[in-house]
């Protein structure tokens, strides 16, 4: 077949190539055999595409990222102004890490502020909290949602049988022609022509 010697002549062309290229470095005075000549032919590079989904995440951690920040400034303004020093200490909580989805921390970031270790319970079953960090203040962590939880909501198909398919369609069509009644009777369409029915007897419609 001539596909099947086209191949053959790229082959024996793509050999004499190398072989030229090699003997041309051979000959030059600065040749080193110990670097293997690499052929002239571009090897072709596959693509890499993202998962779906992911830049969105990333944005969605940039924006909790900025109403963080913001919440911060915010908690730190009031403080200046009422004078409450612990609020200042809530509002330079952060997270000092960026954990993995997966990983679950041994204390959360909003708690290690009023604890004295890492831990939720000292040695005597008691948690070692700072008397001096509680106040009347409140805060509220932003909620984050769950790896697990798709990206996009899912709905279930409805399938209806054969006689709430005539039910539903008996009632979209008694709605409308409700609906046609009433802008009738309130002048905003006119009414519909009357209906003339022709009767003809057996003698006329034999002549015709």
């Amino acid at each position: 077949l001539k596909a099947n010697i086209r191949a053959k002549k790229r082959e024996e062309f793509r050999q004499q190539l190398q072989e030229k290229t090699v003997e041309d470095i051979s000959e030059s005075s600065f040749f080193d055999p110990r670097i293997s000549a690499k052929p002239s032919i571009r090897n072709k590079r596959a693509l890499r595409f993202h998962e779906p989904g992911k830049f969105q995440q990333l944005a969605d951690r940039m924006r909790m990222k900025a109403q963080l920040e913001k919440l911060q400034s915010e908690i730190s303004q009031i403080a200046r102004k009422t004078g409450i020093s612990s609020a200042t200490k809530l509002a330079q909580i952060a997270p000092k890490i960026e954990t993995q989805l997966d990983e679950i921390p041994a204390v959360e970031w909003w708690d290690s502020v009023i604890l004295t270790a890492d831990t939720y319970l000292n040695e005597e079953g008691y948690p070692p909290i700072k008397a001096q960090t509680i106040t009347n203040l409140v805060e509220h962590p932003i909620q984050v949602k769950p790896p697990s939880e798709p990206l996009k909501t899912v709905h279930m198909h409805v399938f209806l049988t054969k006689k709430e398919r005539k039910k539903l369609r008996r009632q979209n069509r008694r709605e409308a022609w409700k609906e046609e009644q009433e802008k009738i009777r309130l002048g905003l369409e006119p009414p519909p022509e009357p209906k003339i029915f022709v009767f003809k007897s057996s003698c006329e419609s034999r002549t015709l």
